[in-house]
């Protein structure tokens, strides 16, 4: 068992509890879009999800009682900027080649619908549904989940595919099936990451530029 699974602490039941709530908040989410709850872009849709990620933060500090340096929250480094940039510098190519050749090659077509309803908003709006993004979803579907299943399991395998096909799977309402095969590319980089470096603020600059990048582009190729 290695350092970062013995610094999660000894409560097995209390990290499977935490993890559900992980994983199962953000899935929550998907039944209030289809009540009218929280569906499309609002201010109370984005709350929720800072909300859920509030509670993952103090579940994991008051309740189990372990440092958020256990999530990953370290002192940002030169490596932090470096390996974030060039992480999303990958994601964003990736998910333009599969936009821009592989899917025209292979005769794909993609449901427009939720990029579009991004790309109209202005630029601050984008800046933090991006920021909303990189750091809860970082949060929940990979450095609390992540660590608690490989503590728990002792299998990087199981820990990493679990909350990477959640988060694959989450985004098949609104973007569509095609759009599953950039995401789940975001999902190995992301992952891949989060093993090299154990970094949050890394990932969460990764998850950010990957997202705000290409929207800001779509909203002014669309204004």
């Amino acid at each position: 068992m290695d350092q970062a699974q013995d610094s999660i602490g000894h409560s097995k039941p209390l990290a499977i509890i935490g993890t559900a709530l992980a994983l199962g908040l953000p899935m929550a989410t998907l039944l209030l879009g289809r009540l009218g709850v929280a569906d499309g872009i609002s201010p109370f849709k984005e709350a929720i999800w800072w909300g859920m990620a509030l509670v993952i933060l103090l579940w994991a500090v008051q309740v189990e009682r372990q440092p958020l340096a256990a999530l990953g929250f370290k002192r940002p480094t030169w490596g932090t900027l470096g390996w974030g940039l060039f992480s999303g510098f990958v994601l964003i190519l990736l998910i333009g080649a599969c936009y821009a050749l592989l899917f025209p090659a292979l005769g794909i077509k993609t449901d427009p619908k939720a990029l579009n309803t991004i790309a109209r908003q202005p630029v601050w709006m984008i800046f933090f549904l991006a920021l909303r993004a990189g750091f809860v979803e970082e949060l929940l579907f990979r450095f609390y989940p992540i660590t608690r299943l490989h503590w728990l399991t002792g299998s990087k395998w199981i820990a990493s595919l679990i909350p990477a096909t959640i988060f694959i799977g989450m985004h098949a309402p609104s973007w569509g099936l095609a759009h599953l095969i950039p995401v789940s590319m975001a999902a190995l980089v992301l992952t891949l990451l989060y093993w090299k470096r154990r970094d949050f603020w890394c990932s969460a600059l990764a998850h950010f530029l990957a997202d705000f990048i290409p929207f800001t582009m779509a909203a002014m190729a669309m204004h």
